[in-house]
């Protein structure tokens, strides 16, 4: 087994979750960190959270009737940028001495998560491996983007959370992922 926290340093939040995770595990587990040298992420959310015009856009954006239409191209575009993830994990998968069955991968960030979901099939096919995607929802605001079609699971913090996001997969007619 190979335990990775796809993390992503945008926000206090992802960090917070991610070393509470790493923290509860037992002290014979070594994970690896995954998507913290990816600076786009980090330097979209630091563009978009100091300058009042742009963080004032991404609120409306994330709100009421362009959600869907901003959650639509988001996810397209993460989809579609997989490259240094896919060249990552491959990397970690065929340099261990003794070649992996399973890959548990714990993604706090949603980004990372959608691309994860993108390649996990063509790496399971390629590598015989099995990936394991989980979702860890790092605040309490059901936004739909923290729905990722490709997971296992999605653990979220509330129940208002859970039942928004299954609303919202129910919409838009995605495959069910459990949500605890």
């Amino acid at each position: 087994l190979v335990l990775l926290f796809a993390f992503a340093p945008a926000g206090f939040g992802h960090l917070r979750v991610t070393d509470a995770l790493y923290h509860g595990l037992p002290k014979s587990a070594t994970p690896l960190l995954l998507g913290a040298k990816d600076t786009s992420i980090s330097t979209m959310h630091r563009f978009i959270s100091i300058h009042p015009l742009t963080r004032t856009l991404m609120e409306w954006a994330q709100k009421g009737p362009l959600e869907e239409i901003f959650t639509y191209f988001y996810q397209n575009y993460l989809r579609s940028h997989t490259d240094l993830l896919y060249k990552q994990l491959t990397t970690i998968i065929d340099e261990r001495i003794i070649a992996p069955s399973t890959v548990l991968v714990i993604a706090t960030h949603f980004g990372l998560a959608h691309q994860l979901g993108e390649i996990k099939k063509k790496l399971e096919k390629e590598k015989q491996i099995e990936i394991i995607l989980v979702v860890q929802v790092t605040d309490d605001s059901p936004q739909p983007l923290w729905y990722v079609k490709d997971a296992d699971v999605i653990f979220v913090p509330s129940a208002r959370t859970k039942h928004q996001l299954a609303k919202y997969a129910n919409k838009q007619n995605l495959p069910e992922v459990p949500i605890i």
